[in-house]
């Protein structure tokens, strides 16, 4: 199997940082347009260690990915299921599972593929969502100095990045 690269699993992982199925804390939307051009970025716990991270736009009164991409998390690797982008009618799936949860079927350079465009996908998110990436940054060096911080200016700047 092919996991995405390092760095991009970094990203990825601060992006699913705390995220858990079948409770309020299994989505969130990053960044949005405040005045630019950047999609916001919308990153939901979708099962037992499978992520959804998704650019969205309306057309029509629906919902169109542009793109999405599910990855499997398995320790600290991250790997390609499935790439969708609904404008051109592509849904390209890599990675099937067994009715335990574990990887079953794996088309080998479809996953390649998808694990080279998540490395640059995710380089290009870590740059257009860089305030989230600082404010969370910050709170993860102010909660190291003291780990049961709870003070308000840290709270209140963490979870205005995260709405």
């Amino acid at each position: 199997m092919h996991a995405i690269n390092q760095r991009a699993a970094k990203v990825l992982a601060q992006l699913v940082a705390g995220l858990r199925l079948g409770d309020r804390t299994s989505a969130r939307t990053i960044g949005g347009p405040r005045g630019g051009a950047i999609m916001p970025v919308s990153v939901e716990c979708i099962g037992a260690d499978l992520f959804s991270v998704a650019h969205y736009y309306e057309q029509n009164g629906d919902l169109m990915a542009d793109p999405e991409m599910v990855f499997w998390r398995r320790g600290a690797a991250f790997y390609p299921v499935h790439f969708q982008q609904d404008n051109l009618g592509i849904y390209r799936e890599c990675l099937w599972f067994d009715d335990a949860g574990g990887p079953a079927r794996v088309a080998p350079k479809e996953q390649r593929d998808q694990a080279a465009f998540a490395g640059t996908w995710m380089r290009n998110i870590r740059a257009q969502q860089r305030e989230w990436f600082a404010a969370v940054a910050a709170f993860t060096q102010h909660a190291a100095n003291d780990p049961h911080c709870t003070c308000a200016d840290c709270m209140d700047r963490f979870s205005q990045e995260d709405q």
